[in-house]
């Protein structure tokens, strides 16, 4: 689910279903990937800002040992995360 660019690591453009599908398999990466989408919001991916769902789904993420969703998720916590 990750492709790698000249810039660094970046998400892959599959449609979000495919990171529900594989989120729902327990792919703790889908997880965070759901939980950074569903906080800002990603029209690419078809999914509109949902603070909520995103905080859930980086929960998980990190309760299946996702590292990288940890400081996303200290930072809803902290209430660092914008607004925006």
């Amino acid at each position: 689910m990750w492709m790698m660019t000249p810039g660094g690591r970046h998400y892959s453009p599959v449609p979000a279903v495919g990171y529900q599908k594989a989120a729902d398999l327990g792919d703790a990466e889908a997880m965070a990937a759901l939980g950074a989408f569903f906080l800002n919001g990603n029209a690419r991916a078809g999914l509109a800002k949902d603070a909520a769902r995103g905080l859930a789904f980086l929960r998980q993420a990190v309760d299946e040992g996702c590292l990288p969703a940890k400081l996303p998720l200290a930072q809803c916590y902290l209430k660092v995360w914008p607004d925006g």
